[in-house]
Parts: C-alpha cells; sequence; structure tokens
C-alpha cells in the first residue's frame, strides 16, 4: 500500500480525475495547489535576504517574542500567511544548579523562547512549588543548558523540564499565554519539543539517569500532555492557531494521533531526510503517510528536510517528498537547523507543476509518483533520489 493506500495500478477513477481536471479552467491554469510553501523560523534572517524578497517567499512564519517589527514590516510588503509565535513547549528557563525548592533562586538571563524567560518569574511564580516540575530518580530537577557567544560575551541558560500535569504549570502557562496573545500581532502559537514520549527527561537532560519521578510509564506521560493541551486550547482565543513540533515519539503513521485533535497544524523537523542521515524506505513511507494524515484531517503541516545547504539530491528528494502530499495547508523548508537563521532558497521552489490529477501512487520499482496537470514528482525512497519534472506543454497545461 502507498502513501494514501492505492494499488500500483491506476483505476477508472484516477482516469476520471484526469478527464475531470482537464475540463477545469482552475486546474488547467495550475493556480496555486500543491505547489511549494516555502516556511521560515525561528527567526528573521541574518544572512542579507532582503525583507521584500522574504516577504513574497515566505508563505508561514514562525517567529520569536521581540521579532514583531520584522513581521510587521513583511505583512507592510505583503505577507500574509500564517505567523505564529515560538514558545519551548513544556520548558522554563531560570537561574543555574536550582535542585529543589529549597534552593536559592535570584536573576536569570532573559531568553525569549519560553514564557519565565518573558515574564522573568520564574523565582516567584514557579520555583516555590516542586510539583511544577519533573525530576529525575534522585529527586532533582530536570534540566538542560542552551550557550551561546556574542559581542558581549559568552552566555548560558538553564531550562527547566516541566510537568505538563501540573495544575500550578498549566495555570502559568494559560495566564501567560491569554495575556501575550491577546496584545500580540501573530495569528497563532507554536509550541517546540512537544514530546509523545517521556525520552527527554529520560534520556536528554543534562542530570537525567533513566527516570522520570512522577511518569513510570509512556501512557501516562502522554495522559498528562493531553491535559496541558487542552489547558493551552482553552486559555488562547479560538481564532487563535495552535502548532506544535512533534518530537521523541516513534515514526508510526498513527504516533501523532492522540495529540491531533488539540492542535491545528504539525511541524516534523527531519521529513523524509531524517537527521543528517538516509532515511530506510519504511521509515520514509510512513513520515509521507503521516503528513497526508495530518492533511485529510484539514490541519496544516510543515516539513523540514535537514541536510547540507550544497546537498541539491538531498533537497531535491526532500521537496519532492513533501510534493508527493502536499495540499494548500502545506508548508516545505530545507535546512540545517545550526543554520536556522539562514533563508536558503532553491530555485525548485518555484516550479510550477499545476494542480494535481490526483494522489500519489507506486508507479513500479519502488518508486512512488504523483501527477500534476503541468509536470509530475516521482521518489525512489531506496536510492535516495526525487525528481520534479515540469511539463508545460501537457495536455491541460497552460
Amino acid at each position: 500500500m502507498g502513501p494514501t493506500g492505492r494499488s500500483p495500478n491506476k483505476s477508472w477513477g484516477y482516469w476520471l480525475a484526469v478527464l475531470a481536471l482537464l475540463a477545469s479552467p482552475l486546474s488547467a491554469s495550475g493556480a496555486g495547489m500543491a505547489q511549494t510553501q516555502f516556511a521560515m523560523f525561528y527567526h528573521p534572517p541574518t544572512d542579507g535576504t532582503p525583507i521584500t524578497s522574504l516577504s513574497t517567499e515566505a508563505k508561514a512564519l514562525i517567529f520569536t517574542n521581540g521579532d514583531e517589527a520584522y513581521l510587521n514590516q513583511m505583512r507592510a510588503y505583503g505577507f500574509n500567511g500564517p505567523a505564529l509565535e515560538y514558545f519551548m513547549a513544556n520548558e522554563a528557563s531560570g537561574p543555574a544548579n536550582l535542585e529543589n525548592a529549597s534552593s536559592p533562586c535570584g536573576p536569570y538571563l532573559f531568553y525569549p523562547n519560553n514564557l519565565a524567560g518573558v515574564a522573568g518569574d520564574f523565582c516567584t511564580a514557579l520555583h516555590p512549588v516542586e510539583s511544577n516540575f519533573l525530576h529525575n530518580s534522585a529527586g532533582r530537577r530536570l534540566y538542560s543548558t542552551q550557550s551561546w557567544t556574542d559581542g558581549a560575551g559568552p552566555h548560558t541558560v538553564y531550562i527547566y523540564l516541566m510537568n505538563p500535569a501540573a495544575a500550578g504549570w498549566q495555570a502559568y502557562v494559560g495566564l501567560h499565554l491569554a495575556d501575550l496573545m491577546a496584545r500580540s500581532p501573530y495569528t497563532g502559537v507554536f509550541l517546540d519539543n512537544l514530546d509523545l514520549a517521556p525520552t527527554r527527561g529520560q534520556q536528554r537532560e543534562t542530570d537525567s539517569d533513566g527516570t522520570i519521578e512522577e511518569y513510570s510509564s509512556g501512557s501516562a506521560y502522554e495522559a498528562s500532555i493531553e491535559s496541558y493541551l487542552t489547558a493551552i486550547r482553552l486559555a488562547i482565543p479560538q481564532e487563535l492557531s495552535l502548532w506544535a513540533n512533534m518530537t521523541e515519539g516513534g515514526n508510526a503513521v498513527d504516533a501523532w494521533d492522540a495529540y491531533l485533535p488539540y492542535l491545528n497544524g504539525v511541524m516534523d523537523e527531519a521529513f523524509g531526510t531524517r537527521w543528517n542521515r538516509a532515511n530506510d524506505s519504511d521509515a520514509w513511507l510512513a513520515q509521507v503517510q503521516r503528513m497526508e494524515r495530518v492533511l485529510a484531517e484539514g490541519k496544516s503541516f510543515l516539513g523540514v528536510g535537514q541536510g547540507s545547504q550544497t546537498d541539491t539530491q538531498r533537497q531535491r528528494f526532500a521537496l519532492a517528498s513533501y510534493l508527493l502530499a502536499a495540499n494548500e495547508n502545506a508548508f516545505f523548508r530545507y535546512a540545517n537547523d545550526a543554520n536556522y537563521y539562514d533563508a536558503w532558497w532553491y530555485s525548485n521552489y518555484a516550479v510550477n507543476l499545476g494542480a494535481p490529477i490526483g494522489p500519489s501512487y507506486q508507479a513500479g520499482g519502488g518508486v512512488w509518483q504523483r501527477d500534476f496537470a503541468c509536470g509530475k514528482v516521482t521518489v525512489d525512497p531506496k536510492a535516495h533520489v526525487g525528481m520534479i519534472d515540469a511539463n508545460h506543454s501537457q495536455p491541460g497545461c497552460s
């Protein structure tokens, strides 16, 4: 079965769809359907990309608190897509080395990618209540650090992993998000690192030891995140979108299903290419199927192909994989997580394939294909090769 469950052979329904497409003036024009929609995140570019160009090229934005003036400028230059404000989903920045509520809590570095960094009230609002935090087997708060150097010298921030089911943490997030979004130019909220499993706390924090004291099972942790998402959804106005980067879960087609009812959009941050390595064909197929599953529910999808800027074969493979399923709610970016401030632009983003004739299908030899009014896309997941072929001489393409 393929990404859509189609058989390798083209059915009568497929050919009827072709005839309908050729008879449709909208489709014949190839107007705007399933083309590449570039997304920029998590800050405005610092590589010299003109704001006038980005305002035209970008169809979706995820920016951080403090980038509002740039967003407003982009709108003045014509940008009118979704613009989401970035926040870490379940983490809060605070002073260093706070093992528990008895630790002295003082000033800490402003870090606007999380609500406690924006508000600056970690010590008074979160620190005194130990149940707000997740802990390792020794009862110490789980944390990570992030470091960088700028003109003022080296900096390090401490990021604490919070308990998503804690009433105090949920109330804190609800109150601060509602206040920020009430006076914000953004059209929605983006939650980074919305974990599908407790792996981050068990293995990836600085003081991880294999255990999260509060949650002994993945199902209990998942239920706590659902409770947390319910609180967030109730806190922000319904007209605002809620998107999330889905992390730490398995690669099953239905891995995101439990959280989707609470979300308007999702990111797959290593779509098609995984994290700077070749994706096996089964994992690739699951990602494409999952993308189709999200879009079929009318939700937005942002696929990010990871790789080096000069690896054009890898970029083309990731983009072709995206185009196998893309519709008007799909967005894409090829990037490297170390270079998100660079707005890499590729000429194949502008290729006009026209409207899709139908869903993707298996064309033979392990190759997947999708046909468009003005061309086709093919992907060989085993060879890691994708092709985007425009043919404006096709009947029905003008």
